[in-house]
């Protein structure tokens, strides 16, 4: 590595481990573990450091090994203990896959997906995906559905989403529970509710929002809102936009058994800008322009409406004129 000092390695057990690598379900967890498992075995503990030991997995990643070259290329994805270089990342990873090997299959699809190393090629991208998937990947099992949904590198065949949806959820992927929940919602709605919940119930954000939405207004779902904003509440607690948005508004009017607060409402209604949540910027604007739950500033009121319009805000638009 050429490092004079040694390379400091901050991994102090599974659980932080297994966090840091837990990006929107990209490596799944059989996968981390197989990850953790090898860079234990090479001595990389709880605040281990060293040089000629990484520099030693560092080559043997690079000359041989489909283990150490799968899991050297998420070490550069991430920069964990190596300098981060996603192009060496690609190309690791596209050596695994020639093998077969699916977790690398799917690995490779996103860098083909975002262009990176590699021309954009969405049909090599999905078919990447379906080859993972056929080998039973749960990861490439959701995406190779969410392609076949959208048409993305694939014919567009709602069949061929649900099958995979299923797959992926009958092995743990929460996000296929609520993907499911959506097609069957146009011919089950009981089903599709069974699934939203299923999917809320293991944290799921988009279906906690989405539940939320139901019991706050009624007909699929008798209207509850003290429920409702219980299940904002979990969402804005893991930093859902939309959630934190409808949590800042059930504060505003004091619904759903909360006491009233501007402050509360205004500072939820931040972050959910923050998260780019396009209702929450003209609320925020005005806010600023009424001096409502925050000091009254029509400068800033100004800015959260611009900020609103360059991202298509009707309201805040027709409030810029």
């Amino acid at each position: 590595m050429g490092c004079e000092e040694p390379i400091s390695v901050h991994i102090a057990g599974w659980d932080q481990f297994n966090a840091t690598f837990h990006r929107r379900d990209i490596l799944q967890i059989e996968s981390r573990k197989k990850v953790y498992h090898v860079l234990h075995t090479y001595g990389v503990t709880t605040e281990a450091t060293f040089t000629e030991g990484m520099a030693e997995f560092v080559k043997k990643g690079l000359e041989r090994g489909t283990t150490e070259q799968f899991v050297l290329g998420w070490l550069f994805i991430f920069g964990c203990g190596v300098e981060q270089d996603p192009t060496k990342a690609q190309r690791l990873f596209a050596l695994v896959a020639e093998g077969g090997t699916a977790p690398a299959q799917s690995a490779l699809a996103f860098f083909y997906y975002e262009g990176k190393g590699v021309p954009r090629d969405l049909k090599r991208y999905a078919e990447l995906y379906r080859l993972a998937a056929d080998q039973g990947n749960a990861v490439a099992q959701h995406n190779v559905a969410c392609t076949y949904l959208s048409g993305t590198g694939l014919k567009k065949d709602e069949a061929q989403a649900k099958k995979y949806f299923q797959l992926a959820a009958d092995q743990g992927n929460v996000a296929s529970l609520y993907y499911l929940g959506h097609i069957y919602y146009k011919v089950d709605v009981p089903k599709a509710l069974e699934l939203w919940h299923r999917a809320a119930d293991k944290g799921q954000p988009d279906a906690l929002n989405l539940l939320g939405g139901k019991y706050d207004k009624g007909g699929d779902v008798p209207m509850d809102e003290k429920k409702a904003v219980e299940l904002w509440t979990r969402g804005a607690d893991i930093g859902h936009a939309g959630c934190l948005y409808n949590l800042s508004t059930c504060y505003y009017l004091g619904k759903g058994g909360l006491t009233q607060d501007f402050c509360k409402s205004a500072e939820l209604c931040y972050q959910s800008c923050v998260k780019n949540c396009l209702e929450a910027f003209y609320p925020m604007g005005l806010k600023f322009q009424t001096g409502n739950g925050v000091a009254q500033d029509t400068t800033k009121a100004k800015e959260w409406y611009r900020k609103g319009a360059a991202l298509g805000c009707s309201s805040c638009i027709y409030s810029m004129q």
